[in-house]
């Protein structure tokens, strides 16, 4: 792992690779990344297929496919590799954490507020700490904004939001994830049928379920660092180069050192894979072949996707940038 890597800012990126959804997801990296995509072999993109005793009748008896998706993208970082482009062509169905193009802005609008807002009198202010208070102030002062802005809002909303300005600052667009894309391509002349794994208001209670002191750190920890972009060059930069394990090492580092957060980072990722695998695994035994599309980093780690599938008896390969399929 890096000695330069940033805690603070993994705890952004982290939002970034766990969920979906233009509301709440922030990432910043400077990365060339069409050199970078061409000088690996690797793609986070693996092969399913069934042990044999597993296999159901398939019409065209096609594998699916599992793909490790960053949320928010450039326009540069288009288009992915063919093999990625490939696969979804091959599989029947789209699999996806959440259709954000069915969910209605306003129901959006309204759940965000109903988990991201104090209604029982108590304000931001007043719930702080005295440092994360200070440092929130002196962020907000370098743009004029006036605390009276966020003064409703629960400290994980407002790290959120302050998130979605530097996303913007960064040049990435919202709208522009992998799964958008492929949710794109579903609904147009593909014309492939959606599935979710989640909804919308499950990943937003989930960003709400925080105590208050650990939205308080998790807060204090965005404005410490939210400019730098070190740490999330290089998860972007794994991420090209396929290494799910590298990945999830990145991600979680710090929780090793805020060992506090480790329960937040148990419900965010290893209980959330073991529902995913779950489901996951109904579906491929429907016969149907499918192009599933998750956050990048729940493939790794012992918790993780690839494991978890792994352990259910499925054999996963992982497909390379030439299209030839190698074992990880």
């Amino acid at each position: 792992m890096s000695k330069q890597f940033k805690p603070p800012l993994a705890m952004l990126f982290v939002w970034t690779l766990l969920f979906i959804g233009s509301d709440y997801v922030h990432a910043t990296t400077t990365v060339t990344t069409a050199t970078t995509a061409t000088e690996n072999t690797r793609l986070f993109l693996w092969q399913i297929e069934a042990a044999h005793e597993q296999a159901q009748p398939r019409k065209k008896n096609e594998p699916s496919y599992l793909l490790g998706s960053i949320h928010v993208m450039k326009d540069e970082m288009y288009p992915l590799d063919p093999a990625i482009e490939h696969a979804f062509q091959r599989s029947d169905q789209l699999a996806v954490e959440v259709d954000i193009t069915t969910t209605d802005p306003y129901q959006m609008r309204s759940l965000m507020m109903q988990y991201g807002s104090y209604d029982d009198g108590r304000t931001l202010d007043s719930e702080l700490s005295v440092e994360t208070a200070q440092q929130l102030k002196e962020h907000l002062n370098k743009s004029n904004t006036p605390m009276a802005m966020f003064n409703t809002l629960r400290p994980w909303m407002v790290g959120l939001q302050l998130s979605m300005q530097a996303i913007i600052q960064f040049g990435y667009n919202p709208l522009s994830g992998i799964d958008k894309h492929f949710i794109d391509l579903a609904n147009g002349d593909s014309k492939k049928k959606i599935v979710e794994l989640e909804s919308i208001e499950e990943q937003i209670a989930l960003l709400a379920a925080d105590p208050a002191d650990i939205q308080d750190l998790t807060l204090r920890m965005t404005l410490k660092d939210i400019a730098n972009s070190e740490a999330l060059e290089e998860m972007i930069t794994t991420w090209y180069q396929g290494d799910a394990d590298k990945l999830y090492q990145l991600m979680t580092a710090h929780s090793e050192q805020h060992p506090e957060l480790k329960a937040q980072m148990t419900r965010l990722l290893d209980q959330r894979n073991i529902k995913m695998a779950n489901k996951i695994d109904g579906w491929l035994k429907s016969g149907a072949s499918y192009f599933i599309v998750i956050g990048a980093g729940h493939m790794g780690g012992e918790s993780g996707l690839l494991k978890l599938l792994r352990s259910k008896g499925y054999h996963l390969t992982q497909l390379a940038a030439d299209s030839h399929a190698e074992q990880p």
